[in-house]
């Protein structure tokens, strides 16, 4: 979006969506009898790494996954899975800057589901595996969780897609303004 920022206004910002995503991220919405939990979290990382860059999305999407395993206990830490969300931020901002370059400038709400969907879906798929290694499943469990993640996945994505616009378009209007 804007690269013009001053390196404090990045880190402001930065730790501005870092504490948000704690805080958000501690919000939970329980389906399908306990076994998928939504959290909202990961907004803000993914917002960080639009406007900011993608090394900002990946540091804010790792800390965030790390501080929260720390502050939230929900069994151990499992540092792959710091890993594989810091991937995540990183992933959403290299797309969404990739997609830029090829033409998608003017189709914001499509460059904004190609650039949170791939990085999610990919990150849910690896974060089975990884579990599916640490945990020991069988491949039943395995194959079954894969299916919950990933429907899991498609429903945050709607959400991060509908409320990534509305944030982006204030952020956008916002800087316009100051110009």
């Amino acid at each position: 979006m804007n690269n013009n920022l001053s390196k404090t206004k990045k880190i402001i910002i930065s730790a501005f969506c870092l504490s948000l995503a704690l805080v958000m991220g501690r919000f939970k919405i329980m389906l399908f009898g306990g076994s998928v939990k939504l959290t909202f979290g990961g907004i803000f990382y993914r917002f960080a790494s639009i406007i900011l860059g993608s090394i900002y999305g990946f540091v804010i999407a790792f800390l965030s996954e790390m501080l929260s395993a720390i502050l939230n206990p929900m069994g151990n830490y499992i540092f792959l899975l710091s890993v594989t969300e810091g991937l995540q931020g990183l992933f959403v901002g290299l797309i969404w800057n990739l997609l830029d370059k090829v033409g998608f400038a003017k189709k914001k709400l499509l460059k904004l589901c190609i650039a949170v969907s791939i990085p999610g879906l990919l990150t849910s798929f690896a974060n089975s595996f990884i579990l599916k290694h640490y945990l020991l499943w069988a491949d039943e469990i395995f194959w079954g969780t894969v299916v919950l993640r990933l429907e899991k996945e498609v429903i945050m994505i709607l959400i991060n897609v509908f409320i990534l616009r509305i944030m982006l378009n204030i952020y956008e209007k916002n800087i316009n303004r100051g110009k």
